[in-house]
């Protein structure tokens, strides 16, 4: 069936949009068990305003963050992209990466710190979902972490091959901020937890 001539368009893997709408569907799943029609309502709508900053707001803090990943000295050809959609606790992430070493299975994260000087972890290693990567030398995962994020802070994004008898970084990449907004109206969350 042709999806444009039913007036909706694919979203194409391998784009930022693509990893940001993974982002969002996640974000709609949890709004779903915080308040039911009403959170999924209200998560679409923080994504929908993210211009919107209202200094006087109240609300949990909605932090967008994106990174792009370079390759280490021994793994040139390893490339990626990786978005992260932050609240007060938890946050979820989306990467996708080209150039790795086919057929491997390779573990990321989060960390704090630089890629020159990387710190410890963000959040429990089984919350991110081992990179299956393909004949093609790509693949992609999404994560959801329970820990929060600071927006003053440093953080980077790391695919490692934990395979061996050191883990050794393949890529790496800093996140960067893109927005951070207070949004009131979240707060409805907790008033309409437990309504169908």
């Amino acid at each position: 069936m042709d999806s444009e001539a039913h007036g909706r368009r694919e979203t194409a893997p391998g784009t930022a949009t693509y990893r940001k709408e993974r982002i969002m569907v996640s974000w709609i799943r949890k709004g779903s068990a915080h308040g039911g029609v009403v959170g999924r309502s209200l998560l679409v709508a923080t994504f929908a305003f993210v211009a919107c900053n209202d200094e006087d707001s109240t609300g949990p803090q909605l932090t967008n963050w994106t990174a792009d990943l370079a390759g280490s000295v021994e793994f040139e050809e390893v490339a990626g992209e990786a978005d992260v959609a932050s609240s007060a606790s938890s946050f979820s992430a989306a990467i996708e990466i080209a150039g790795a070493p086919a057929d491997a299975v390779l573990a990321w994260t989060l960390m704090e710190g630089t890629c020159a000087d990387p710190g410890d972890a963000v959040g429990s290693a089984s919350s991110y979902p081992a990179l299956e990567v393909g004949d093609d030398r790509t693949a992609s995962e999404d994560a959801d972490v329970v820990a929060a994020l600071d927006v003053e802070g440093d953080y980077i994004v790391v695919v490692i091959d934990d395979s061996g008898v050191a883990p050794v970084i393949l890529g790496c990449g800093a996140l960067q901020l893109v927005y951070s907004i207070a949004m009131e109206y979240t707060s409805f969350f907790g008033s309409s937890a437990g309504s169908g």
